[in-house]
């Protein structure tokens, strides 16, 4: 998975360090240790951890190796498609990867008709 990719996941569905400690009934200190231990969060501009709503969740009901595979690039396990679907996340996810293909696709091809006005003399601007 893209590190782009993965952010999107992780602030998709999120909560800050002390929000995360009440809903666990965790001391805040141990929330930090588990960011430090699985990737269940991400920090934006080096602003506090935003917590994944969903991958804290897995991590908390004790699915740790799946959180931690599904970083590592592998499918995500069951719980965490189900814990994903349960908070929206995987709509966006959906959609955040389709606007980055069509504006793949743009680029292509305007890559490909830049490469054929070229070749006739023909210039053409962007706009």
């Amino acid at each position: 998975m893209t590190s782009l990719a993965f952010f999107h996941l992780v602030v998709a569905a999120s909560m800050t360090v002390p929000e995360a400690a009440q809903r666990y009934g965790k001391s805040v200190r141990t929330i930090r240790r588990w960011c430090e231990e699985a990737p269940i969060s991400h920090r934006v501009g080096g602003s506090p951890h935003r917590v994944s709503v969903p991958l804290a969740d897995a991590y908390a009901a004790g699915a740790r190796r799946a959180v931690t595979e599904f970083a590592d690039g592998k499918a995500p396990a069951d719980i965490l498609l189900e814990a994903f679907e349960a908070h929206g996340v995987l709509d966006r996810l959906v959609a955040f990867h389709e606007r980055r293909l069509r504006a793949e696709a743009a680029n292509r091809a305007w890559t490909a008709l830049a490469s054929l006005t070229i070749g006739t003399g023909t210039m053409c601007s962007r706009g």
